[in-house]
């Protein structure tokens, strides 16, 4: 049973920023030091994989999100990416239904495959900020500058007009 949302990692949180006093805006001296370069993609990525794993830990570097110790759920992430990508393929060349000997349709187990890597994707997205309700509260916290959202205008009251 989920008892509230999953609290942010301690570097999330600090450039998230912290409303409640009773927490400290100061790293945790156990909070691991922040990754300075991309460290190498491990060997059993695909070529695909490790596009994957350059950019995404250029981009949390840069964010100051990639610690040192994050680099195994980085691995995971892209890993279920490589798996979702491959699920894809094969539900587009086979179909999401296969038939057994005695000509029974099932539900292809790649389509099984496919959505827990999606659910894998999700969740460690969600830790990193790579996804875009993440990445939101990312950036308004960092004070940089979202793009103007073309519907704020609506949320503003009209200037009056005078009855003349």
């Amino acid at each position: 049973m989920s008892r509230g949302r999953k609290a942010d990692s301690d570097v999330l949180r600090i450039v998230k920023g912290s409303s409640k006093k009773s927490e400290p805006t100061n790293p945790d001296p156990a909070t691991p030091r922040a990754a300075q370069k991309v460290p190498s993609a491990p060997r059993t990525l695909s070529k695909e994989g490790k596009k994957l794993w350059r950019v995404t830990c250029k981009k949390l570097i840069d964010a100051g999100l990639l610690a040192e110790t994050d680099i195994g759920e980085i691995e995971l992430y892209c890993d279920a990416w490589e798996q979702h990508r491959k699920a894809s393929e094969h539900i587009e060349q086979h179909g999401e239904t296969a038939y057994a000997e005695s000509g029974y349709e099932y539900l292809s187990p790649w389509v099984t495959i496919k959505k827990n890597a999606a659910t894998q994707i999700l969740k460690i997205s969600q830790n990193f900020g790579l996804n875009p309700t993440a990445r939101k509260s990312v950036v308004k916290a960092k004070g940089i500058e979202d793009e103007t959202n073309p519907f704020d205008k609506f949320g503003q009251t009209p200037p009056r007009r005078d009855a003349s």
